[in-house]
């Protein structure tokens, strides 16, 4: 139900920000339930991968892309014609789920097994 999708999502959530510190690049395998991970820069360029996401440059590609259609969304989103904030991107499948964010120039994108 949508309820315990919104409590998996905030459990992610606070999970990665609890163990990000000061190099958010570092722990991302320890995410719960992590398959894979990646950080693109601003460009969409892998800058570091690990696990089923190693080396997937289709995969960033798909990620990069999706970033990119969100952007008239945000500004159609808003009463005000402003962008509104971006949070996060999910992609959810049967048995694994993409959940995806953006912090300054960096994205970041983790697999993770659906429980």
């Amino acid at each position: 139900s949508f309820l315990v999708f919104l409590a998996l999502v905030t459990e992610f959530v606070l999970s990665i920000l609890s163990i990000m510190g000061d190099d958010p690049t570092a722990s991302l395998t320890e995410v719960p339930d992590h398959v894979g991970s990646m950080v693109l820069d601003k460009n969409g360029d892998i800058i570091t991968s690990a696990g089923d996401l190693s080396g997937s440059g289709n995969i960033a590609a798909i990620i990069f892309n999706m970033l990119k259609d969100i952007h008239p969304i945000l500004a159609a989103g808003s009463a005000s014609g402003k962008q509104v904030p971006f949070k996060r991107l999910s992609v959810v499948f049967e048995s694994f789920q993409y959940v995806v964010t953006v912090s300054g120039d960096e994205v970041f994108v983790v697999k993770r097994s659906v429980r």
